[in-house]
């Protein structure tokens, strides 16, 4: 005797007899779990033991023998097979492992046990959820098959009537297959999907997302025919037949789904997508990636409980707090119209910046997987930063990075939330990945160098401290934990976000105040970053506090990196940086410079210029050198520089022309003359007035 039982949705999923046995009087329908519980009886009705077969998943059904008549206390033996493929070896296969199970009593019953596993096996194979060869009634894999086909013992056949009236099976395929769901791509405009179930030449069934124009077409068939569909490219006509009509019998059965290729926003704002999941309204919706790849670590993992536990001898660092409240200030910049920036926290080695940045990713997926390496290419950091857009991007170790124009073009790149654009082969213009993103950036050295343009330098949060200066032989623990812990705080953030989202833009006015007016150019450009980490903050705090962990309040957070890193770290004139650089550079190669102004001996190229009092005369070309040996200066507007110069009377001009005739050992040469005296007044304006009046950046 067998029952078939369909488990409430929410009960765990059953493993052991005892677990199946509590189901047995269950008789509410449920998709989660299905199981068929049988029993072994010998001639006079005993039940020598107990059989059941779970469901695991589509692919896969699950057997567990227990219960023996004489020794309670015998290990169940457990097993599988993939679901559908319950053959005459499977069934021996079983068989010869109830008789094992029951020992000396199976000879005295094998005939019973033989009839008892045979009914069993019936009732699998009559589940609906067990993967049939044939169809059920009109129906297979639970959708109708049209009229004029059929599905019999694995085979697709065009039904013909001949002039007898005999009906003439004329194969399509030597296996199974049928459309059971579709979907509208939300990143590719008027794209539709059709999710199609099939089977291979074992009776193993797969399934395959396909968008319609690939389905419909050779390729799309030999897509299902490289999967194991017992068919060939010369009857793809036939199959784009047998599908079409199809779905035009079952469209309105058919399970609706959202289709993506990236995560984040859609919907006018209305769906936020991460992973295989969509949050909408205070609901979860499920959604198909395109690519696997989409939802690469954003499954949750482990559990929250030991995620508090690893995380609980660090979390009540500030900069581990801000860095957490910057995480998820990336789901906001779109409804707060912000744009994306960079948090980069640079440092000596040992000083927490992996871990601090590792823990604060684990909220919302794995850091093993989302930490990728700071020597990316800029095509690659493109394409991960279009993929989880909305998301935080985390680049690991920018100092790997053997190209500093590459790293200064990956920053411009993602604060400014689009790529390059870029060709087709067939002509036009590809259409230019586009996003929204807060990245979390860690090396030894800043991303920002010395000659770095202003527009970096408002884009980028530059923290150079240490996650503590205590002593915590726990940070390591930590690092371990979230790696198997992670995830969990994605689903009460959206729950949150839901409850909170018509106060949003007040929060963010509030928060803004708190950050604007400074005559600071970076204050006013970064004051917005801010205002966004401190309402992100304000969630981050609630979900903490709900998991057990101390609250604090989110704003003496940000204060403490607004002052550290805006406040206290304003932005130069680039034309003043520019000018530094400059005067480093003749610092550099001062033995190419005569500093007396008397006369030396040079060599052919290698005289730069001259200092005759508080004039220091460079050689144009010379100075060009200046610039170039600088990948900042490169693409920079050098004549607005040069204009800035003139204005704060740096450079000495003649008839309003920066470039002028000076007489040197006899000669008339071009050169651009600075007035040091007013270099020095600029670059070192601040210094200890007791120490030297006046720098002088040529005294030995």
């Amino acid at each position: 005797m067998s029952t078939e039982i369909e488990q409430v949705a929410g009960l765990s999923q059953p493993t052991t007899q005892e677990e199946i046995d509590g189901l047995s009087n269950n008789t509410m329908a449920s998709n989660d779990i299905k199981v068929v519980v049988g029993e072994v009886e010998n001639s006079i009705g005993e039940i020598l033991c107990k059989i059941s077969f779970l469901l695991k998943d589509d692919d896969e059904i699950e057997y567990i023998i227990n219960s023996h008549i004489t020794d309670k206390d015998k290990p169940d033996v457990v097993g599988s097979f993939t679901n559908g493929v319950l053959d005459v070896t499977q069934r021996n296969t079983i068989q010869g492992q109830v008789t094992d199970y029951i020992g000396d009593i199976a000879k005295l019953s094998t005939v019973f046990i033989t009839m008892s596993l045979a009914t069993c096996f019936s009732d699998v194979e009559a589940a609906g959820w067990y993967n049939k060869s044939s169809q059920d009634g009109n129906k297979w894999a639970g959708f109708r098959v049209p009229q004029g086909y059929k599905i019999a013992n694995g085979m697709i056949g065009e039904i013909k009537i001949n002039v007898k009236g005999e009906e003439i099976f004329n194969l399509i395929s030597t296996t199974p297959c049928i459309p059971i769901a579709t979907g509208d791509n939300l990143d590719t405009k008027n794209q539709f999907w059709i999710k199609v179930k099939y089977a291979d030449d074992h009776n193993r069934h797969k399934t395959e997302w396909l968008s319609k124009g690939d389905l419909m077409s050779k390729q799309g068939v030999r897509k299902l025919i490289d999967g194991g569909l017992g068919s060939c490219e010369t009857d793809a006509h036939k199959i784009h037949k047998y599908l079409n009509a199809c779905m035009k019998l079952n469209s309105e059965d058919f399970p609706k789904n959202y289709i993506v290729k990236k995560n984040g926003w859609k919907l006018d704002n209305t769906l936020f997508v991460c992973g295989n999941k969509g949050f909408e309204g205070g609901q979860i919706v499920n959604v198909i990636p395109e690519e696997v790849e989409v939802s690469n670590g954003l499954a949750p993992s482990g559990t929250v409980e030991d995620w508090v536990k690893t995380v609980k001898p660090i979390i009540h660092y500030p900069l581990l707090r801000f860095k957490m409240y910057a995480c998820f200030a990336a789901p906001l910049l779109r409804l707060l119209d912000v744009q994306s920036f960079i948090v980069d926290h640079n440092c000596e080695s040992s000083s927490g910046k992996t871990i601090s940045n590792d823990v604060a990713i684990s909220m919302i997926g794995n850091p093993n997987i989302l930490r990728f390496n700071g020597n990316t290419t800029q095509a690659a950091a493109e394409a991960l930063a279009e993929r989880y857009t909305d998301l935080p991007f985390y680049l690991d170790e920018t100092g790997t990075q053997q190209k500093e124009d590459v790293m200064g073009a990956i920053i411009y790149m993602l604060a400014n939330g689009q790529g390059r654009m870029r060709g087709k082969k067939e002509g036009g213009i590809r259409e230019t990945g586009k996003w929204k993103t807060v990245a979390l950036t860690n090396g030894e050295r800043s991303i920002l160098s010395n000659n770095s343009f202003t527009g970096m330098q408002v884009r980028v949060i530059d923290i150079n401290s240490r996650l503590t200066d205590e002593r915590n032989e726990n940070i390591g623990i930590v690092g371990k934990g979230v790696i198997h812990n992670n995830g969990h705080f994605v689903e009460p953030f959206f729950k949150l976000l839901n409850q909170h989202r018509d106060a949003l833009e007040m929060m963010f006015k509030a928060a803004k105040k708190k950050y604007d007016g400074d005559e600071n150019i970076k204050s006013n450009r970064l004051g917005e970053s801010f205002a966004a980490i401190l309402v992100a903050g304000r969630l981050v705090e609630n979900m903490l506090k709900d998991v057990g962990i101390e609250s604090i309040d989110p704003a003496i957070i940000t204060d403490k990196y607004f002052k550290e890193c805006v406040q206290d770290n304003p932005i130069e004139d680039f034309s003043i940086q520019t000018l530094q650089h400059v005067m480093d550079w003749v610092q550099e190669n001062r033995a190419n410079f005569d500093m007396s102004g008397t006369g030396f001996e040079r060599e052919p190229n290698k005289f730069y210029g001259w200092k005759n009092g508080d004039m220091l005369y460079i050689i144009p070309g010379s100075l060009d050198k200046a610039f170039e040996s600088s990948v900042s200066l490169r693409n920079a507007n050098l004549k607005t520089v040069k204009s800035d110069w003139k204005a704060k009377n740096i450079i000495v001009c003649e008839n309003k022309k920066v470039v002028k005739k000076a007489s040197y050992d006899g000669e008339r040469l071009y050169t651009v003359c600075f007035n040091m005296e007013e270099v020095n007044k600029v670059l070192f304006t601040g210094i200890n007035s007791d120490e030297e009046e006046i720098f002088d950046i040529f005294k030995e």
